[in-house]
Parts: C-alpha cells; sequence; structure tokens
C-alpha cells in the first residue's frame, strides 16, 4: 500500500510539478494533467493580427441557384480571365489553373483579392472592378 502511495504522489504530483513550462496553479491541476484530463484554457486578450484577414461568409445555397443569364455573364466575365488562366481553365503563362477549381473558392479569392485580404499586382485591379454579382457570375 505505502509503494501504491508513493507511487501516486510521485507519478500524479511531484513529477508534473517539475515540468518547467507547465503552468499548473495547484496540486489538482498537477494531478489532472497527469491523468490526460483537459484543463480549462486560461482566459487571454485576443490577438489582432497585422494583416488584414478575409471576411468571405460562405452558405451552402449561395452559388447553387443558378439561372441562364448569370452563365452567360459569368463566360463574358471569365474571358478577361483567360488572358493569363488559358481560354481552357489552364495556364500557359505560370499563373494558377482554374480549371476544375470549386466555384466557392473562386468566389472566395476574388473577394479577397477585392477587399485586400489577399494582394495580387495583377488580381486585385481585376477584382477591385468587380461587383459581387460578377464574383459569383
Amino acid at each position: 500500500a505505502g509503494v501504491a502511495v508513493l507511487s501516486a504522489v510521485v507519478g500524479l504530483i511531484w513529477l508534473p510539478l517539475l515540468q518547467p513550462h507547465l503552468q499548473l496553479t495547484g496540486v489538482w491541476d498537477a494531478i489532472c494533467s497527469a491523468a490526460g484530463v483537459p484543463r480549462a484554457a486560461v482566459q487571454e486578450t485576443a490577438v489582432k493580427p497585422d494583416f488584414k484577414t478575409s471576411n468571405v461568409v460562405m452558405t451552402s445555397e449561395m452559388l447553387t441557384k443558378v439561372n441562364q443569364v448569370s452563365i452567360g455573364r459569368g463566360a463574358t466575365l471569365a474571358q478577361r480571365c483567360a488572358i493569363c488562366h488559358g481560354p481552357q481553365g489552364v495556364s500557359d503563362a505560370h499563373s494558377p489553373n482554374l480549371a476544375g477549381q470549386f466555384a466557392a473558392v473562386t468566389y472566395k479569392e476574388l473577394n479577397d483579392f477585392k477587399t485586400g485580404a489577399r494582394v495580387s499586382v495583377v488580381m486585385s485591379p481585376f477584382a477591385a472592378a468587380m461587383s459581387d454579382q460578377d464574383m459569383k457570375d
């Protein structure tokens, strides 16, 4: 019984308290940490990034309700993209291929170029002139 108690004290209390970077508030935290029970996260103030992040919110139905007019407008607008991304969406100019890309990904990237969350000397001016409907089409 003495060996079991000594083993429990050493394994559950003494060894966890010796870890240099583990911040424990007491014996109970040491026991929970040694037993593998997750502790409650310490609330810290949120750190704001020093760069602009994406604010695109996608829904499952957002790009599913297309009509013939939207498809035609999209095909006309896509002719501008063919300069760099190729007429079939496969680039010969070392630009990313658009063939096979999900519509939601293309919409998000265009929106990010427009808002400045992504920056490109070539794409940012193209996206800046596009409306939200143009990006969806």
